[in-house]
């Protein structure tokens, strides 16, 4: 990568205490030239993934057998159980779950290791549920999540 010009707000350099980067000697200056060092694949000449990643495949295996734990799951019987019982306002259409981060990631064995996995299944089955509750012909509901940022 090539150098890079940072500035610095003045808020930024009174607010950011943190030592890895703080230091008296930069304290007042508002521009540094910086060069970022991140791994890089010389053979494909590419940037290289910061974490281990899954392929579609494994992830699609992942996804699935999370969604079999989840749904052999106490906590899914209890779920079910309290969607059922109480008076659900028609018109839900859309299901939108924050910071879920990747379900790519693959740096466990088990998927059950895989906080983010668990958060995006949870989301489709809310949403597999409520379709069951308002029955056959009623609106699709969509889901979102939203990722971590990589940028």
């Amino acid at each position: 990568m090539n150098p890079q010009l940072l500035y610095h707000t003045v808020d930024h350099l009174l607010a950011v205490r943190d030592p890895n980067d703080y230091s008296v000697c930069r304290a007042y200056l508002p521009v540094e030239l910086a060069h970022p060092v991140e791994p890089w694949n010389v053979q494909r000449n590419e940037l290289m993934p910061l974490w281990p990643a899954l392929d579609y495949a494994a992830t699609k295996l992942r996804f699935s057998q999370t969604k079999e734990s989840l749904e052999d799951s106490e906590e899914f019987l209890q779920l079910k159980s309290a969607l059922a019982s109480v008076s659900i306002p028609p018109g839900i259409d859309k299901i939108v779950a924050f910071a879920c981060s990747t379900m790519t990631w693959a740096g466990a064995e088990d998927h059950r290791a895989v906080p983010s996995m668990a958060q995006h299944t949870l989301a489709l089955t809310v949403r597999d549920l409520l379709a069951n509750v308002y029955g056959e012909g009623a609106r699709v509901i969509t889901c979102y999540a939203q990722t971590q940022s990589t940028g």
